[in-house]
């Protein structure tokens, strides 16, 4: 359960600054699902820096092919990479949230 489990991983003594995280799992050589937890702010629907950590780390340990895609709560996102400097990260952007905070 992320919900209790998050908060716990985030706020170890092993991280002094907290942490943001994700869990990955393999679902094929072209897929794979991942959950994202921010540091103060929960799970979250999707991350561009999560995703495409998610994405390299299963490329480089040669889990997937170089080009994967990644389901999030949010949805599907496509990450690409071959082994250089540029990470690429396709997917919708999409409105989820609308509001109004008073100062």
């Amino acid at each position: 359960n992320l919900e209790k489990i998050g908060p716990l991983i985030e706020n170890n003594e092993l991280f002094p600054n907290r942490i943001n995280f994700e869990i990955v799992n393999v679902i094929s050589r072209d897929s794979i699902k991942a959950r994202i937890f921010e540091r103060g702010a929960g799970e979250t629907l999707s991350s561009g820096t999560g995703t495409s950590a998610c994405g390299v780390i299963c490329i480089r340990k040669k889990l997937v092919h170089r080009d994967v895609r990644v389901n999030v709560p949010g949805g599907f996102l496509d990450v690409s990479w071959n082994e250089g400097d540029e990470v690429y990260l396709e997917g919708p952007a999409e409105k989820v949230f609308s509001g109004t905070w008073e100062l």
